[in-house]
């Protein structure tokens, strides 16, 4: 109910402002790249025009006899001028009301007026208030902006640390994944992408005092003193790689595709232990090209996906070895490819047979660089393995990827 009224305070606003100033709305139409429209609709029932019509009810004077009349039945001029002033307040409240209502229903269905409103209403935030127009974003220096979801910034600032039995669990949890798939004789990798912030504390505003170590550094520091488990931990090779270039975006919460590369060329390197065959590539197996990229997932989350953009280095293959599958040929279901998040690809040439990678929203970045080497992959976006698939596609190599804030879902 709150973020309706304000949401509806925030309409009420906006039609006064295109109705006081008509140029205003003129000056938007750069913002969303199509004119605003509220077009003319006809009334419906809304239960706004039955708050207007109290407000049109209460200006009524009281009845004081039959149409307007004294009384005794008598006409007074006085009366009859106060009911016409009134009865014209009446009609400018009624077409108000109307052109409300027309000019509501006009912003919600028109797209291009409400996304430039919204995003007038979030650059005003950010540029007046130096305010973040969602919870779930942080505005960080130099224009770089950073998640606040999965109680990512918790993280960073070690507000949330795994307590000892956390750390037990997740070795628990890690060792006996390795341990059911060596006994099928599948080789297995887990690997940790780190969050933003840990890559470029640098820009994460001042409020944000760290208290103690990260969650991935715990896990890491727990496992090399408690277990032979060997994760991958790719904060180290990304930080070195930073001093050079950028590896993650400043306008998503991702590594960017140099960063990809980095992770890529880390990985291949820690498989060739399993997998000796497996040569890794280089950049110069790809064209570099420099574009704009705009659209980004925090852009996005405060209404500016369309006007904060960056520079960007992207990775075209020379030669493209892997090509994606449709899951249906390999026999599975759309059912099961659109609940498991599943997807598919396939190189002839690749060194290793069969793999399935679990994963999330960081290894899409990956997928396209790992694929050329592996003959038939199926990855699945879950943060926990599907025994029931590793049964059906009998793989070579399991990969786990888990982006740091999702760390603790492994032990819920």
């Amino acid at each position: 109910m709150k973020n309706t009224k304000v949401c509806d305070l925030w309409l009420a606003l906006s039609f006064c402002i295109a109705i006081l100033t008509p140029g205003v709305l003129m000056a938007l139409r750069p913002l969303a790249g199509q004119p605003i429209i509220a077009p003319k609709v006809p009334p419906k029932a809304d239960p706004l025009q039955g708050e207007l019509q109290l407000v049109i009810q209460a200006s009524d004077p009281p009845a004081v006899g039959a149409a307007g009349t004294s009384p005794a039945g008598t006409s007074s001029p006085g009366a009859t001028s106060r009911v016409s002033r009134l009865s014209q307040i009446n009609h400018s409240l009624n077409a108000a009301a109307q052109a409300w209502l027309g000019f509501r229903d006009g912003f919600e269905h028109s797209v291009g007026g409400r996304d430039a409103l919204l995003a007038l209403h979030s650059w005003l935030k950010i540029k007046v208030f130096n305010s973040s127009p969602s919870p779930l974003v942080v505005l960080g220096k130099n224009g770089w902006l950073y998640y606040t979801g999965n109680q990512a910034m918790e993280g960073y600032r070690g507000a949330n640390p795994f307590t000892e039995d956390d750390l037990e669990r997740l070795k628990i949890e890690l060792e006996s994944r390795r341990a059911r798939l060596h006994q099928r004789g599948i080789a297995y990798l887990f690997v940790v992408p780190p969050d933003k912030q840990t890559m470029y504390p640098e820009f994460v505003p001042d409020r944000f005092t760290r208290v103690g170590p990260s969650r991935l550094a715990q896990l890491s520091a727990y496992l090399k003193t408690h277990s032979n488990l060997d994760i991958l931990d790719l904060s180290l090779p990304l930080l070195a790689a930073k001093k050079h270039t950028q590896v993650y975006y400043q306008t998503d919460t991702h590594w960017n595709r140099i960063g990809a590369f980095i992770g890529y060329q880390q990985i291949m390197q820690r498989l060739q232990k399993f997998f000796p065959k497996l040569q890794c590539g280089s950049l110069s197996d790809y064209v570099l090209t420099t574009r704009i990229k705009s659209n980004g997932d925090l852009a996005r989350l405060i209404g500016l996906e369309n006007q904060l953009s960056e520079k960007v280095i992207y990775l075209n293959p020379r030669r493209q070895l892997a090509q994606n599958v449709d899951g249906l040929t390999w026999g599975y279901t759309q059912y099961e490819i659109n609940t498991k998040g599943l997807a598919f690809t396939s190189a002839s040439e690749g060194a290793v047979p069969r793999v399935v990678i679990f994963h999330d929203s960081f290894f899409e970045s990956l997928a396209p660089l790992l694929a050329q080497h592996f003959q038939r992959v199926v990855y699945c976006w879950s943060e926990q393995e599907d025994m029931a698939l590793l049964d059906r596609e009998h793989p070579d190599l399991v990969i786990d990827e888990c982006t740091e804030r999702f760390l603790g879902d492994l032990i819920q």
